[in-house]
């Protein structure tokens, strides 16, 4: 999901493991993705071949983009597993550790996000406190 590879470039083995593993992953989150209208923003931002990281990703739920994060890894390590030419291998690679630090970058994200509002709120209550 990444960079959407050819399917004429990788084998239909290759694909029929990409498939289960990726159908392995929503059944795994298909208590949350049931709820609401998340299957189809799924389905919706799957169609649409965008990648992680990409506006429309962005707008995803975090629970969303966390699933578009697995879907996309899962499939990076079965074709990093089954290539053969390492010049590709190492693309592959470089593309597990991009998307791997974009993840990681999102959550930090979260966390500071999530650590100002504290801190802010903490301010605002010794001000109300004070008074």
């Amino acid at each position: 999901m990444a960079k959407q590879f050819d399917s004429k470039s990788i084998g239909q083995d290759v694909q029929n493991e990409i498939m289960k593993k990726q159908q392995a992953i929503i059944r795994q989150y298909q208590k949350p993705l049931s709820q609401g209208q998340n299957m189809q923003k799924l389905q919706n931002f799957i169609m649409s071949q965008k990648a992680p990281g990409s506006a429309a990703y962005l707008e995803l739920s975090p629970m969303l983009q966390e699933v578009v994060m697995k879907l996309n890894l899962s499939s990076i390590e079965i074709m990093i597993k089954n290539e053969k030419n390492w010049f590709k291998k190492i693309r592959l690679q470089i593309a597990m550790f991009a998307t791997k630090k974009m993840a990681d970058a999102g959550k930090a994200k979260k966390k500071l996000d999530k650590d100002k509002a504290a801190k802010k709120q903490a301010k605002t209550e010794t001000k109300k406190s004070k008074k």
